[in-house]
């Protein structure tokens, strides 16, 4: 996300403009008790191969998953 135009940091001690980065913020939702066993059920869980690098965040403490029974 490109926050120069909505924040002005002025410069730094070098003379050198600070400029505002926004990458991502990481919540546990849930104290970590996302449901995981769920997701894996009926989902792919990239997290979990050795190959791949994701952040755990990403699938088992930043997701909630729940079943909708009919």
């Amino acid at each position: 996300m490109d926050l120069r135009q909505a924040v002005d940091l002025r410069v730094n001690s070098a003379g050198q403009k600070k400029l505002p980065t926004f990458e991502f913020l990481l919540f546990d939702i849930n104290n970590g008790n996302t449901n995981f066993d769920l997701f894996k059920q009926h989902c792919k869980a990239i997290s979990l191969e050795n190959d791949v690098f994701i952040n755990v965040y990403y699938e088992q403490k930043g997701t909630f998953t729940f079943r909708v029974i009919e």
